[in-house]
């Protein structure tokens, strides 16, 4: 009988037991999880307190560099600078206003010289491609006083020239230099006497010529005069070669051009 009442009697204490033991583990366990979570907060209090502090510093040192700063500038404005600073930035500024004009000059001279230098080039072309055109349609027809003529300056002759009305008519045309105005002139007679002392028209064809040379090719040599009419049996030059030289209007730079045109003597 008492050992079933002790038995009974354990059977009993055993879920007492087991809950006392449940809930200390659970308070173990809470403990713990406090102690964790106090940590926690500590170190992000900690953390932010650090972050405060930074904060707080680095305000201190901004507001340190701006009072400085303020001082520094008040204290220009109220002093000025000094004669060597000035003199120092007035050396910097004559450098930079040199530097400058030296390269605008330098580009200014260079622009004008190569626009002249194309204006010389397109004078000389017009001139050159009207002489060879006139000499190469150049005639000697049944008149006994047309003629072809020249020397190492000027050239005569007798050719086909385009009129104003746009046909091609016949006429004395005259090429000569004017040394003294450097000017390379053309006459011409649109109603041609044989005369070649006298023109109707005397133009300018370019300006600023200094040199004209005519030399005429007989088939075998070159020579500095021609002189040919239907009378005396001479006819045209095989080719007449034209050599002049333009320069600048201050004649200090120019180029010389030469063309050799051919003609037709058959």
């Amino acid at each position: 009988m008492l050992c079933c009442t002790g038995k009974v009697a354990a059977e009993l204490a055993l879920p007492l037991l087991h809950q006392e033991i449940t809930a200390a583990m659970s308070a173990n366990v809470a403990a713990l999880s406090y102690g964790a979570n106090a940590g926690i907060l500590a170190a992000q209090g900690a953390a932010a307190t650090d972050a405060l502090e930074g904060k707080a510093l680095l305000h201190r040192q901004s507001k340190l560099c701006s009072y400085a700063l303020m001082y520094y500038i008040k204290d220009k404005l109220l002093k000025g600078f000094t004669l060597v600073e000035v003199l120092i930035a007035l050396a910097i500024l004559a450098m930079i206003v040199a530097s400058t004009f030296t390269i605008f000059r330098s580009a200014s001279k260079s622009w004008q010289k190569g626009e002249t230098r194309s204006e010389r080039y397109q004078n000389a072309r017009s001139a050159i491609s009207r002489i060879n055109s006139e000499i190469s349609q150049a005639v000697i027809n049944s008149n006994p006083l047309c003629k072809f003529t020249g020397d190492k300056n000027k050239a005569g002759f007798v050719s086909f020239v385009s009129a104003e009305s746009g046909v091609f008519e016949l006429s004395e045309v005259e090429f000569w230099l004017d040394g003294a105005k450097r000017f390379l002139m053309r006459n011409d007679d649109l109603d041609p006497d044989y005369d070649f002392t006298t023109y109707d028209h005397s133009d300018i064809l370019s300006e600023n010529v200094s040199e004209l040379e005519f030399s005429y090719f007989d088939g075998a040599v070159w020579a500095d005069t021609w002189n040919s009419d239907s009378a005396s049996g001479v006819g045209l030059p095989k080719a007449v070669k034209v050599k002049l030289k333009v320069e600048d209007k201050k004649a200090k730079e120019g180029e010389v051009f030469e063309v050799i045109t051919c003609l037709r003597t058959a």
